[in-house]
């Protein structure tokens, strides 16, 4: 099985060579964890608290993305990190359709995406995920574009509800 390569950051390698120079352990061992496709702990959350409109709109990878910093290379997680994703799913959809507005990208990257699982049997919430996570070649294979690319109906109360089958 070939293993795919990887990388630590410089601290937790410096605290691994003090480890082995200390002589507590010659020996070292590597768990490789394939996890994908989860949202973080970190990510915002919606919906947007003013309009409760929903938000996200959609994921992009944004943990452990290997990222250049002076001298190296870092794993580094945020937005700043899940943003450039996007802007480049953007480029890819606009360089193969120039003509495409900026609100018929973000539907064909919407209308694409991939709704992630919290579990096996449950999906995260619309206001977790959004559409989902993009899938930048099926947004470039998109033949059915949306506007608006999203629907929001304020905040449902029962209340109101209520009031209105009263009035029937």
């Amino acid at each position: 099985m070939k293993i795919p390569a990887a990388s630590i950051n410089r601290r937790d390698g410096l605290q691994l060579k003090q480890i082995m120079e200390q002589g507590q352990s010659k020996t070292v061992q590597f768990v490789y964890k394939n996890e994908q496709d989860k949202l973080a702990d970190f990510s915002s959350r919606g919906p947007v608290t003013v309009s409760w409109g929903i938000k996200p709109d959609v994921l992009a990878p944004g943990v452990e993305i290997e990222s250049t910093i002076p001298k190296g290379y870092m794993s580094l997680d945020g937005t700043s990190m899940s943003a450039p994703h996007v802007a480049g799913a953007c480029a890819l959809i606009l360089q193969k359709h120039p003509e495409w507005t900026p609100d018929q990208v973000k539907s064909a990257l919407m209308s694409t995406s991939k709704p992630l699982r919290k579990t096996v049997n449950q999906l995260y919430h619309t206001y977790e995920q959004g559409a989902g996570r993009i899938q930048v070649d099926e947004a470039l294979k998109a033949d059915t574009l949306l506007n608006p690319s999203s629907l929001s109906f304020g905040m449902y109360t029962k209340k109101k509800e209520l009031k209105s089958i009263m009035k029937r």
